[in-house]
């Protein structure tokens, strides 16, 4: 009878101390909600067309992989304003990218990496992520709430992995130019 107590009082001590923490819960908690109020960012450009000039097959033929096209360029000029904000980021993504280039897609609509465009933004290079397929830059404006933040887009052409496999026709790719508050 004895052993039976013993185990009754180890077995009850046993489920004080596992009760312990619960017992020494509060009876009250605090939680803080909290939300983030953006700036409402619209962006637009001069020109949702642009056409950077014409190449002959045989001159591309003759390109290295990255090698610049001569008189290839062309600019689209792009306007963000964030009401009651002066800082801001501005995105440019595209669907293929090959060594920080975008990848123009060929005339039968496949991305076969005949040509590809770089882009500056302000005259500075701006290399495209091969991963998130995008560049983005910071906007720090005084003016970016009231008259916006003006950028200048220069696109040009390069010649692909696959120059010498060129076809006649149009090379395009599109671009996604977006701007968020910071």
């Amino acid at each position: 009878m004895m052993k039976f107590y013993i185990a009754r009082i180890s077995l009850l001590s046993l489920l004080m101390l596992t009760a312990a923490p619960v017992a020494l819960a509060a009876n009250t908690a605090t939680v803080t909600i909290s939300a983030t109020v953006l700036a409402d960012c619209s962006v637009t450009v001069n020109q949702s067309v642009l056409d950077i000039g014409r190449i002959a097959v045989s001159e591309l033929h003759d390109k290295a992989k990255n090698a610049a096209l001569d008189g290839m360029v062309g600019s689209v000029d792009v306007t963000s304003k964030c009401g009651d904000s002066t800082r801001a980021k501005l995105t440019v993504s595209t669907q293929t990218v090959a060594d920080k280039s975008i990848v123009a897609s060929s005339p039968s609509g496949v991305e076969a990496d005949v040509m590809r465009f770089g882009l500056k933004i302000d005259d500075k290079a701006a290399d495209f992520d091969d991963a998130s397929k995008s560049v983005t830059s910071e906007i720090n404006d005084e003016n970016l709430s009231s008259d916006g933040h003006k950028d200048t887009l220069t696109f040009s052409g390069l010649a692909g992995a696959n120059s010498g496999k060129a076809t006649a026709g149009s090379y395009s790719a599109t671009v996604t130019v977006k701007v968020e508050p910071e």
